[in-house]
């Protein structure tokens, strides 16, 4: 149902296009449907992707201020932490994570309290 009305969607902005670009008789039925053909394979191709995702590089961060960078391996852009630990005394209420960042450099943390280890969550398609 969603494919279909994309297509239709589609459709209706190509002859919109076509129609601002220099009038209906320029775009005939059989060049619509090339158009429309050609759209449905790039749709056939783009469905078929899958979202791949690892762990970037684990990093140490020192005890209330940013940790380095954790990297992503090439191709791979950084969507979000993977995972934090946050090392020292367990049982000291102060420590926390009080902010991170995940920028196209990878992720970081600032850790209070106490050091954290920090891995970025790396993905592509």
């Amino acid at each position: 149902m969603t494919r279909t009305i994309g297509l239709w969607l589609f459709s209706c902005l190509l002859v919109m296009a076509s129609w601002v670009q220099g009038g209906w008789a320029q775009t005939t039925g059989t060049d619509l449907a090339k158009k429309i053909e050609e759209l449905e394979k790039r749709l056939d191709i783009q469905e078929k992707r899958t979202l791949d995702c690892k762990a970037g590089e684990s990093v140490q961060g020192e005890t209330d201020r940013w940790s380095p960078y954790s990297k992503c391996p090439a191709h791979y852009q950084a969507t979000g932490l993977q995972r934090v630990d946050i090392l020292g005394d367990h049982k000291n209420p102060i420590n926390h994570v009080n902010d991170f960042q995940c920028n196209e450099q990878g992720c970081k943390a600032w850790c209070i309290g106490g050091g954290c280890t920090v891995q970025a969550r790396c993905c592509r398609l």
